[in-house]
């Protein structure tokens, strides 16, 4: 590749990583707001609400977002074109989504006042998430750096904007009534998403199938679901310890978690790029992005760990102070998975999304058993270390899986293509 090739690869991973940092920026303050609006009890409960929803988004929804990104890419037309006559389909797994989503918050929160209320936020609040992830998917399968990054710009201001606007106009103590609050400016930060897709060509439409569509989302479903960054170790502590302690590592996890928010779009550029690639460049493609990603994940968590005892003290208050070793393991632990998940998109353009999946089952699996073990024993601590352990696990294995793929980016796994799982998508 050309040093112009080059050049360009390293601002277009810049454009789409900026977005995370400001988002963490901005979700530090919505934070410290929150926390202070709701209280450890009512941060609790809206953190459970928010995390069955991104759980439940990811499991039904994160085999179609792959699905579509790689298609798009692949098939290198406007995402429009590509997925043209699917729309009602998508829609309706988003519904599915949501629907199991406002089931899921009426288990956990049934003993709450607001358990009715706080079910309709999850139903709704999973739902636009859903077409959030749909919308992000089309952008980066369209392979163009700036869109994605303003759809990440749009998202995080409008939110955070909103939250300071309620803190200071309006202030509520019910999280139920906050996520209600919160829906139109959910649903106003899609839009410029929308628009920015690229026009249709209706002289040449490139459509995938149905069919297709679905075989790749088989494939790409248990990866897809991302079920280790997805917030079980928080349901996990909100089952086994009070609903203190999942404010305390809620925030714990919201003020580490910027290596993962920076790398997201780097991951999601890359299994773009890789994808388009001829095979000859394939490995090249990985090489290059793995070492951007490297050397930015490496810089946050060093500047995570210098600042996160004070910026705990300063900004969230002496209430929270007890989340701040917590916060230091977690600081390492989604450096981890932020790399992990560079490898797995790596994996993905690759066409090795089978081997992205069966890592990240055994991956959750561990997380589970290890932070429940960990929760007992040690508290919010011990469910940070059991995490970790964990994360070490996944990108031990990813990173050494994606070393073995790129010796040979010409050949797929034989199991990538062969005979079809039970359909499970309708």
């Amino acid at each position: 590749m050309s040093a112009r090739g080059s050049r360009r690869t390293w601002r277009d991973a810049a454009t789409v990583s900026a977005p995370g940092f400001l988002a963490q920026a901005l979700m530090v303050v919505s934070s410290a707001l929150l926390a202070r609006m709701l209280g450890p009890v009512g941060r609790g409960e809206l953190a459970v609400v928010q995390v069955i929803a991104i759980v439940l988004t990811q499991v039904v929804m994160g085999g179609l977002v792959i699905a579509v990104a790689v298609s798009i890419a692949e098939a290198k037309a406007p995402a429009r074109d590509v997925l043209r006559g699917h729309a009602r389909r998508l829609l309706g797994w988003s519904v599915v989504a949501s629907a199991t989503s406002a089931l899921a918050t009426l288990a956990f929160l049934h003993a709450t006042d607001e358990w009715a209320l706080l079910a309709v936020a999850g139903f709704l609040t999973t739902f636009l998430l859903s077409e959030q992830l749909l919308t992000g998917a089309m952008l980066q399968g369209e392979n163009r750096a700036w869109p994605q990054a303003k759809f990440r710009y749009v998202g995080s201001a409008t939110y955070v904007g909103a939250v300071v606007v309620i803190y200071f106009v309006l202030p509520v103590e019910s999280a139920a009534v906050l996520l209600l609050m919160l829906v139109p400016i959910r649903l106003l930060a899609i839009l410029p998403g929308l628009r920015s897709l690229r026009r249709p060509e209706k002289s040449a439409p490139s459509r995938v199938s149905w069919s297709d569509l679905r075989s790749r989302a088989r494939r790409s479903r248990v990866a897809g679901a991302q079920a280790m960054v997805l917030g079980l170790d928080q349901l996990l502590v909100s089952i086994i310890l009070s609903a203190a302690s999942v404010g305390l590592y809620s925030v714990a996890v919201m003020i580490t978690n910027l290596p993962m928010m920076a790398l997201t779009g780097v991951a999601g550029l890359m299994r773009a790029r890789v994808a388009a690639a001829p095979p000859e460049r394939k490995r090249h493609t990985v090489l290059q992005f793995t070492t951007i990603a490297l050397a930015i994940c490496v810089l946050v968590v060093v500047l995570l760990e210098l600042v996160l005892a004070p910026a705990i003290r300063i900004i969230l208050g002496s209430e929270f102070e007890p989340a701040t070793t917590t916060a230091r393991i977690l600081a390492v632990t989604w450096g981890l998975l932020a790399m992990r998940t560079v490898f797995s998109s790596a994996l993905q353009g690759l066409g090795r999304e089978r081997l992205t999946s069966y890592t990240e089952l055994v991956g959750t699996v561990v997380m589970l058993g290890a932070v429940s073990v960990g929760a007992q024993y040690g508290g919010i601590e011990g469910a940070a270390w059991g995490f970790g352990a964990a994360a070490f696990l996944a990108f031990a294995v990813l990173s050494i899986s994606t070393g073995f793929a790129v010796r040979n980016p010409h050949e797929q796994r034989a199991s990538e293509h062969g005979q079809p799982a039970p359909d499970l998508l309708g």
